[in-house]
């Protein structure tokens, strides 16, 4: 469910502060005010780390990375990241704080890509997904920056509590690794598109 194919299924993405992406003809750098504005090549651009790794990686590896934290899988994830950074700088002669911004979109969006393939093995269709996202239209800031920053940051496990208690609520089986799988999902899914605006902050203004 990579962002380009999101507006579809996650209209929850709202909160952040811009429409659901939805591809339009054309639109001149000048004319892009949101993610929503990025024409095809556009988008191309932006996900292109990510579509070179997509088509070099071996799904094994980024699942051993990503999902079981196998640690000579992460150093080849890490690889097949900087090959495709390097080939991406080299076609579009991005900056570096565009490469880095490029590479959030592409390993945000993995995550979410490699989550949703877990969730639909244990019966989520697009509907469940749908309710998933919607829970980031209610999630006050404190929440919302909890689960942006999983990983990262010492964990608030209040607030990602009560995220927990609304994936639940939205029909996402309370089994702790279906639940941590869901909070993956989301996490990936809204970082990915936190990226892409500041993608297009950093790109077209």
């Amino acid at each position: 469910m990579a962002l380009r194919n999101i507006a579809a299924a996650c209209v929850g993405l709202a909160l952040l502060g811009a429409p659901a992406l939805a591809q339009t003809a054309k639109a001149p750098a000048a004319a892009v005010k949101s993610p929503g504005d990025l024409n095809d090549a556009q988008m191309e651009e932006l996900y292109c780390i990510y579509d070179q790794m997509a088509l070099a990686a071996n799904n094994d590896v980024l699942t051993a990375s990503i999902v079981r934290g196998d640690k000579d899988a992460a150093a080849k994830a890490r690889q097949l990241h900087d090959v495709a950074r390097t080939a991406c700088v080299g076609k579009y002669k991005w900056e570096v704080e565009q490469a880095e911004v490029a590479g959030a979109v592409a390993t945000s969006a993995i995550l979410a890509d490699l989550m949703e393939g877990q969730l639909r093995e244990r019966g989520f269709d697009d509907k469940r997904f749908e309710a998933v996202m919607k829970i980031t239209d209610t999630l006050p800031p404190a929440d919302f920056d909890a689960v942006l920053s999983m990983g990262r940051k010492k964990l608030d496990e209040a607030a990602l509590t009560r995220v927990r208690k609304h994936l639940t609520d939205a029909g996402v089986p309370g089994d702790k690794d279906t639940l941590e799988m869901a909070m993956a999902f989301l996490q990936g899914s809204m970082a990915e598109y936190d990226a892409v605006l500041r993608w297009v902050d950093k790109k077209y203004y």
